[in-house]
């Protein structure tokens, strides 16, 4: 990898096999990427999402609307369709579609606001939370033994920066959109 300040000329800058890179007019260090590393990170990551796919006996877009729905309620927001869908930036039918598995399944109720019942709120059913810890038991199964075979220092950076780049990623702020 090699980081650079100045910007080559458009002519010299290739993504692979000629293809010319998109690039905005800024002035940030810009990365010069392997792209054989790229690809094979793609490769990886998906290799590595189906078997987290396997592990887990609820889908894993249920799975995470579970734990966005426990979180927000942690931290005491009032949890509705629109704000969830903001959240884990779906649509509104993609939203309603989540939510209907959701309900249908038993792992979340609906109920109407206090202050104003025309508003539905969403919460957890204890099968939801029941579901959401015995998925977790499995998932750090499988993180304990990757961090055996990797190292917790390394395990520790790897998360960090996973967080990082996906954080950056849903942000999406300044990003090229290809």
């Amino acid at each position: 990898m090699n980081l650079q300040t100045e910007r080559l000329p458009e002519s010299e800058q290739y993504a692979d096999e000629g293809e010319p890179l998109p690039h905005d007019q800024g002035t940030q260090e810009e990365w010069d990427p392997d792209w054989e590393n790229y690809k094979e990170f793609l490769i990886q990551l998906r290799g590595g999402s189906l078997r987290l796919k396997k592990q887990c006996s609820t889908p894993i877009g249920e799975l995470t609307s579970l734990l966005v729905i426990q979180k927000m309620s942690r931290e005491g927001e009032e949890v509705n369709a629109s704000s969830l869908g903001k959240r884990l930036n779906l649509s509104r039918p993609a939203i309603s579609r989540m939510l209907h598995a959701l309900r249908k399944k038993g792992y979340i109720e609906f109920f109407s606001g206090k202050k104003d019942h025309r508003y539905i709120f969403i919460a957890l059913t204890e099968k939801g939370a029941e579901n959401i810890r015995k998925e977790m038991q499995c998932c750090m199964a499988l993180l304990q033994e990757v961090t055996l075979k990797m190292g917790k220092e390394d395990m520790e950076q790897f998360l960090h920066f996973f967080k990082k780049f996906f954080s950056i990623l849903a942000d999406g702020e300044g990003l090229l959109h290809c």
